[in-house]
């Protein structure tokens, strides 16, 4: 079963732009960022798996 939370976020615009985004500098194949706030405020666990190169988010 899947299940749906809805919360207010920000978001970073204009990712691949390196003048005004940082975050991809330090990893240039980087596709997203989970700030440690949201990790906080929404009930769900990152498995991070270096062997498939793959990050999975599931809610709790």
């Amino acid at each position: 079963m899947r299940r749906c939370i809805k919360k207010d976020c920000q978001a970073v615009l204009y990712w691949t732009q390196p003048e005004r985004n940082p975050f991809p500098l330090a990893n240039l194949r980087r596709r997203g960022f989970v700030g440690r706030d949201l990790m906080i405020k929404f009930p769900f666990n990152i498995s991070l798996s270096g062997r498939e190169k793959l990050s999975k988010i599931l809610l709790e």
